[in-house]
């Protein structure tokens, strides 16, 4: 990800053009876990909820645009593409309105039949379709590598 910053104060730079300057910086990931966890902000300091609705891959979540690993001889390069790919296993969604109030639930993908989600909130389970996942209430998504 490239992020941009104006109005940098560079000493040597301001020094030589008496002015301050554009910086650019580039993360990039050089080791991926085997367990990634997302997580969505979903509350400002103060308290308001963001709704937004965010979708994200189940199946496939694709971190090849984000990772770089090194090569044998140390430079930079693009790793073997198949370590990249995730599996979405879980999500957690709070229903609520502030972070002072609401609800938890948790949707696990099944191990034995990947089509088959289950919904646990207190002590009720229940079998639920993959696209309750995407909801504007979720905001932890656990992925697990794609061998």
């Amino acid at each position: 990800m490239k992020e941009v910053y104006d109005d940098v104060k560079c000493d040597k730079c301001f020094a030589v053009h008496g002015r301050k300057t554009r910086r650019s910086v580039t993360e990039v990931i050089t080791r991926l876990p085997d367990t990634l966890i997302l997580v969505l902000v979903r509350h400002t300091a103060d308290i308001k909820r963001n709704n937004a609705l965010v979708t994200f891959p189940l199946d496939d979540l694709n971190m090849d645009d984000y990772y770089y690993g090194l090569s044998d001889a140390g430079k930079d390069r693009p790793s073997n593409r198949s370590t990249t790919h995730y599996r979405c296993y879980a999500v957690v969604q709070h229903l609520g309105e502030n972070l002072h109030s609401g609800h938890y639930i948790t949707l696990v993908r099944d191990r034995e039949r990947p089509n088959q989600w289950w919904e646990f909130s207190d002590r009720r389970i229940r079998a639920i379709d993959a696209a309750l996942t995407q909801t504007s209430n979720s905001y932890i998504m656990f992925y697990q590598r794609i061998e």
